[in-house]
């Protein structure tokens, strides 16, 4: 799981540095979403894969929750 959301969270990196819009399928980003709520990320956190949680409205989509999860700003 931790390996599909680096995948997920680099394409993402990509697309918003080149403007493009990235469509991962929804049942994928919920399921990402859900692991990664259920564990502790502050070892991942640590080392560097991700960053920060960034704090993400709970009204925003699952997708930019899960980016937040990762340390992004959707």
């Amino acid at each position: 799981m931790f390996n599909l959301a680096e995948v997920v969270a680099h394409n993402w990196d990509v697309a918003k540095a080149t403007g493009r819009e990235l469509a991962i399928d929804a049942a994928v980003v919920q399921m990402l979403y859900n692991w990664g709520v259920s564990i502790p990320l502050d070892a991942f956190r640590d080392h560097g894969p991700s960053g920060p949680e960034v704090t993400v409205p709970a009204s925003a989509s699952v997708f930019d929750r899960l980016v937040g999860l990762l340390g992004r700003r959707p």
